[in-house]
């Protein structure tokens, strides 16, 4: 973890955050920052140079264990929803992690100074509910120009010579537009088809509707490109329900485009082969008890993940796992913004 003697304020800094959990705060000199709270490796904010928070927690998030925090990027870890013996979404996400003061070498290049290194091992109680020795090093980093970078490193430590399984997801909240005038879409530049898993969590085949203003849907063919999700103008596509889908095999590169914000914003991912798409939509969102009644307007998740196909590591093997995420400002009507661009330029 690193701090700098130059700026007014450290670019990372230690400190306590709501209940006194300790987080960290990562910032820019341009202004942009992120916080990190230890209790579950979580990010609960991320803003812009202009201060603009770009995720979503909910007002009525429980900060206080062993309830995950509702909101941010939680880690799904080492099971990702109910497919699994184990809690939904694993036990990463409301376990304290430590902040890694020697962590291994990162290959990836980063010009990013503002960055933190954390740890998570199985205690007594993990083992016994779920019997594999690993370690997980996640370090959370802010670019210079505001960009924020998760990278998940999971290792196999166990010393009995067995392998295990698990899948994974970030589980990432972000801050949208009123989605009920805009409802996400899934924006295609060249013919394909996805492969759904429903909530009977049968797989079956969809073709892959593209939008754009004035212009009819169309699917064709079989080849999965690039995609866009998009909140789209009230009339184009009316929002009435819940999206829960889980898209496997899609691209390295997503992005959202949210048309009252004129904000977009691009995932890159690296090692995590499938996307998932939630809005829990008006009735279910009363039942939650830390989710506001009125709260999934402005919320959706778009999470990295690996589910299809879960993660084998064998004794001393290690996995990469890695998630960027920038915001740009952007227009799709007035043309200021180039979907194909954004999608298949760097």
């Amino acid at each position: 973890m690193m701090t700098s003697s130059t700026s007014e304020k450290p670019l990372v800094e230690l400190t306590k955050g709501v209940n006194g959990l300790e987080k960290v705060i990562l910032r820019e000199v341009r202004g942009s920052s992120a916080e990190v709270y230890l209790y579950g490796g979580q990010v609960t904010s991320w803003k812009n140079d202009l201060r603009e928070e770009l995720l979503f927690v909910s007002s009525k998030a429980i900060f206080k264990p062993p309830k995950a925090i509702r909101g941010g990027i939680p880690i799904c870890f080492p099971q990702f929803a109910n497919r699994g013996p184990l809690e939904s979404h694993g036990f990463a996400r409301n376990r304290f992690w430590s902040i890694d003061k020697d962590p291994p070498p990162f290959p990836a290049s980063t010009s990013s100074r503002a960055f933190v290194d954390l740890i998570l091992k199985p205690s007594e109680e993990d083992l016994k509910i779920w019997p594999h020795s690993f370690e997980f090093r996640l370090r959370v980093a802010l670019s210079p120009a505001g960009d924020l970078m998760l990278t998940s490193r999971i290792r196999n430590t166990s010393t009995d010579g067995k392998p295990f399984a698990f899948t994974f997801a970030y589980h990432t909240y972000f801050s949208v537009s009123d989605i009920r005038y805009g409802y996400p879409v899934v924006l295609s530049f060249s013919s394909c088809f996805l492969r759904i898993l429903g909530s009977s969590q049968t797989i079956f085949h969809t073709p892959l509707v593209s939008f754009a203003p004035n212009s009819p849907p169309y699917t064709r063919g079989y080849h999965v490109p690039p995609f866009l999700l998009a909140l789209t103008p009230p009339s184009s596509h009316p929002a009435t329900k819940k999206v829960d889908k889980i898209y496997l095999s899609t691209p390295t590169k997503i992005a959202i485009l949210d048309h009252e914000k004129k904000r977009t914003f691009v995932i890159r991912k690296d090692g995590l082969p499938d996307a998932v798409v939630w809005n829990p939509w008006d009735k279910r969102a009363k039942a939650i008890a830390d989710f506001g009644d009125e709260e999934y307007k402005h919320m959706l998740c778009v999470e990295a993940a690996a589910v299809e196909k879960p993660i084998t590591l064998k004794p001393g093997e290690e996995w990469r796992g890695r998630q960027e995420l920038s915001a740009v400002p952007s227009s799709y009507c007035s043309g200021q913004l180039d979907p194909k661009r954004v999608l298949l330029g760097s």
